[in-house]
């Protein structure tokens, strides 16, 4: 993970790429913000907490993001989602620990975000699958 002053030093960097170079660099200041909530997991990684990371207001943060063409909860929702099929697949882990190691406050709303991304419950997912006789 890099250090915040390294992510902020990017981002500034890569906004001021985005006005010059269009689509690739709006992809780039994406990535920096995946970044920002990968190394605020398990804590509550809110938009505040993302645009202090990376020194900026909030509603700068949001309009960036729009003209990226993504939302933040999208962001959020991409990071966590791929963590936790991560966690699923490598660990044996109860439900509750993946869910505190993405920071949901309580175990049922990572479950309900979990169905909501895959269809499936997160027991039902990785090395814990249950295979049907077929």
């Amino acid at each position: 993970m890099l250090p915040s002053n390294d992510l902020k030093r990017s981002f500034n960097a890569t906004t001021h790429q985005a006005s010059n170079s269009g689509p690739r660099a709006n992809g780039a200041i994406q990535d920096l913000v995946r970044r920002s909530i990968e190394q605020l997991l398990p804590s509550e990684p809110t938009i505040l907490a993302v645009a202090k990371v990376l020194s900026l207001n909030v509603r700068t943060l949001q309009r960036r993001l729009a003209e990226s063409g993504v939302s933040y909860r999208r962001l959020l929702d991409e990071c966590r989602r791929q963590r936790a099929e991560e966690e699923l697949r490598r660990h044996e882990l109860p439900v509750a620990e993946v869910s505190r190691r993405l920071g949901y406050s309580d175990p049922a709303h990572f479950v309900r975000a979990f169905r909501r991304w895959t269809g499936h419950a997160p027991t039902h997912f990785g090395p814990r699958r249950k295979k049907t006789p077929g």
